[in-house]
């Protein structure tokens, strides 16, 4: 089996509350742990910046879900490419959730302060959350 990974921006349909995001997230990890899926999910100011990792069938099926989840518009698709090893292993689906960091780190991949993940490469998009990643302990 080979192993790719694609991440992707999108923005929020509608305004969406904490419990709903974390309502996707419990969703992404049981889905994700059934078909041998890793990813990490951020949401902020209303964008959603996600990667998966996985077998290309699984990741592929996932993504066709979100492209016709109605609380997504607006979906980019910044990256999606073979890779050697996960980059996410730790979680199913990790949630990260350190908007402490983010004007930081958006400045240093994407130019500008305010969070817009269609404002990045997919090469920085996927630095960014590796980044966020090592700094949020896994809890899937």
């Amino acid at each position: 089996m080979y192993l790719v990974q694609l991440c992707y921006a999108s923005d929020a349909s509608d305004a969406l509350e904490p419990e709903e995001v974390n309502n996707i997230h419990a969703t992404a990890q049981k889905n994700n742990s059934k078909l041998g899926v890793t990813g990490a999910l951020f949401f902020h100011n209303g964008h959603f910046l996600q990667c998966l990792e996985g077998s290309r069938a699984s990741v592929n099926e996932i993504y066709y879900r979100i492209l016709n989840d109605k609380r997504h518009k607006n979906i980019v698709l910044l990256t999606f490419q073979d890779i050697h090893e996960r980059q996410f292993n730790r979680w199913d689906m990790g949630l990260i959730d350190d908007k402490n960091l983010i004007e930081v780190l958006s400045i240093k991949y994407s130019g500008v302060k305010a969070f817009n993940p269609h404002h990045m490469s997919g090469l920085a998009a996927n630095r960014l959350m590796v980044q966020l990643s090592e700094t949020t302990l896994p809890f899937s």
